[in-house]
């Protein structure tokens, strides 16, 4: 095939996928975790200690510093978010077709490679929701130029690419951890790809020819491994069953990547912000036997197919495996169904896909391109008729979804809020109360203005700073019909350390009244109110007393899915120093008959008292 015609093809294919992409998302907005990390930035000068604010057991400084230039230059103005993400999914599809191109040649088969990744499903759920968008593009944009410029010092073995590669692949870390899997891929690619070695001993001597490119990586992975044991970004999960673990990578493969990785057509089952494909049991079943069918046949074809076989069930195995451990313990395992999870197999499965189905144009493993034969005519008609078909059935799939997605994304919550934002006016009674002109519901309002917290994250970005009750003589409520106003007086009810138990037993209070614990076993202690709550969203004002900081972890129950997490083993980890200031937090069962505190061993707490109360309706 010639350039101009491959460059002309491989164009089109990216316009219109990044033309789909963006009407998919240009109707929504931004959403919970967007408010509090750009709240988070808008506070914060450009500092070491801000880049270095860690989120969930992310280290992060590349995405700190992208909300802290957010908040300066177009703050909540979707649109500007949605070009942004327009323009990387451009650079991400340029980038591979480059890759790819350079594997395999410039050939019909390295198109529809192409296709296979501009217009996978995986896209449509990763990059709607803008937190995510940040993590994933930036790192799988740096991802991809590390592994063509690895595949480029394979060949000539320069320097200059082993400096791509580090400095690519420490850019990367700034923004996500999953880059670390070049680790394990690259040298796996460097043998399935790049070498004849078939004994251990022939390849170990093929790795470790590659030691500059190896020394690069090694570096920054220390380095970054320095940072983030240096610094506070440890986040505590509880961890999967065995039974959960293995459930959670089953639903990522056949409900999970493999129908989204074809395009679909998936549904939208509500969950969190974005939802997770759902698609129907024949579909799942269809989808099974499509890969199972390409599977048998390349390996039919080429004996060296098993090759990108094993590269693909790798880099799978690599990132489900990751989620599974630390998040299905918290999330159930639907979270293996989590399109924004698993967005970061898709390179490397078309890499598979591609190493299985196509020689190598490149590398001591590269076929030599045959001279150009005119098939027989009659076989001309069913090989476009087949190739047509199957492009067209992947691309019905995609626009399927996308227009499923498209119409959950739209009609959301968060476009809800965000066409409520953008009528919004202050109202004649005191600049201190917003008012959203269109009606948005109060659960909307809820989730994006977080009055859990002790403060509003959102507010403020809007020049207003209402505080959640007992932080401020104002109390922040949101009202049915959109009225964000403020309150005076809470209700409120008194904890006694008097009668808490511990692991329910009495507590036996220390002379000045508060409840003690300093001793190296865990223990459960609980406080009970005074008077019972009434109907509302409940708040905790705790008096406590610490030596040093420490870290108390308070039981939350939290219905996910059919399935129920019992409070011990759900909690929220919420550190507290030696100051002495009240510690402010959510309770989220307002029919409790106490305060429930998780004290681990080594944590010498005494509380002396405090307050539960709701607004008053």
């Amino acid at each position: 095939m010639d350039t101009r015609r491959y460059r002309l093809a491989a164009a089109g294919l990216i316009a219109l996928a990044a033309t789909a992409m963006v009407l998919v998302a240009r109707g929504g907005f931004f959403y919970q975790d967007d408010f509090l990390f750009l709240r988070q930035g808008h506070d914060a000068t450009l500092s070491f200690d801000y880049l270095r604010q860690g989120a969930f057991g992310h280290f992060f400084p590349g995405f700190r510093a992208t909300f802290w230039l957010q908040d300066r230059t177009f703050g909540l103005k979707h649109g500007w978010a949605v070009a942004i993400v327009a323009v990387f999914h451009v650079a991400l599809m340029v980038a591979m077709a480059r890759l790819l191109s350079l594997l395999f040649g410039r050939r019909p088969a390295t198109l529809a490679l192409l296709g296979v990744f501009c217009f996978s499903g995986l896209w449509l759920s990763g990059y709607l929701w803008w937190v995510s968008a940040i993590q994933v593009m930036p790192a799988m944009l740096l991802t991809i130029l590390a592994v063509d410029a690895h595949v480029r010092f394979l060949l000539d073995r320069r320097l200059r690419h082993v400096v791509v590669v580090s400095v690519a692949l420490a850019v990367a870390f700034c923004f996500y951890e999953k880059p670390a899997q070049l680790l394990v891929l690259l040298p796996l690619l460097t043998v399935l790809a790049f070498s004849d070695a078939r004994r251990p001993r022939e390849v170990v001597r093929v790795l470790v020819r590659q030691w500059p490119m190896w020394a690069g990586i090694g570096v920054v992975v220390l380095l970054y491994a320095v940072a983030y044991v240096t610094g506070d970004f440890f986040f505590e999960t509880v961890h999967p069953t065995a039974g959960t673990f293995v459930r959670t990578v089953a639903l990522s493969w056949h409900q999970g990547f493999v129908p989204a990785f074809l395009g679909g057509p998936v549904g939208v089952l509500k969950h969190g912000a974005l939802g997770y494909p759902d698609p129907s049991r024949l579909l799942t079943i269809v989808d099974q036997l499509i890969v199972l069918g390409v599977v048998v046949a390349s390996l039919r074809r080429r004996r060296a197919a098993w090759r990108g076989w094993a590269f693909f069930l790798t880099a799978f195995a690599l990132n489900v495996a990751v989620i599974a451990w630390t998040r299905s313990g918290l999330l159930g395992q639907g979270v293996g169904r989590e399109l924004k999870y698993l967005i970061d197999i898709l390179p490397f499965a078309v890499l598979g896909v591609g190493l299985a189905l196509l020689p190598l144009r490149v590398g001591p493993r590269a076929v030599p391109v045959p001279a150009p034969v005119a098939p027989r005519a009659s076989r001309l008609p069913l090989r476009f008729l087949a190739a047509g078909l199957a492009a067209a059935c992947f691309l019905a799939a995609f626009g399927v979804s996308a227009v499923r997605v498209a119409g959950f994304w739209h009609d959301g919550e968060s476009a809800m809020l965000g066409r409520g934002i953008a009528a919004s006016r202050p109202l004649p009674a005191g600049p201190d109360i917003l008012y959203l002109d269109q009606r948005v519901s109060e659960g909307v309002l809820a989730a994006a203005f977080q009055p859990y917290q002790r403060h509003s994250v959102l507010l403020p970005l809007f020049g207003l700073d209402l505080r959640y009750a007992g932080q401020a003589t104002r109390l922040l409520t949101v009202e049915k019909g959109g009225t964000i106003g403020p309150r005076d007086v809470p209700a409120q009810t008194a904890l006694d350390p008097a009668t808490a138990t511990i692991d329910g037993q009495p507590l036996a209070p220390d002379p000045s009244g508060a409840a003690c614990i300093d001793d190296d076993a865990d223990h459960l202690l609980v406080l009970p109110l005074s008077a019972p709550l009434p109907a509302g969203r409940p708040y905790l004002q705790l008096d406590v007393r610490v030596p040093r900081r420490i870290t108390l972890r308070f039981p939350q129950e939290a219905a996910i899915g059919d399935a129920t997490i019992h409070p011990a083993e759900r909690v929220t980890p919420l550190p507290v120093d030696a100051s002495g200031r009240p510690l402010y937090l959510p309770l989220e069962d307002p029919h409790a008959a106490g305060v429930q505190i998780l004290v681990k061993a080594g944590n010498p707490v005494c509380v002396r008292g405090g307050h539960a109360g709701v607004p008053v309706p």
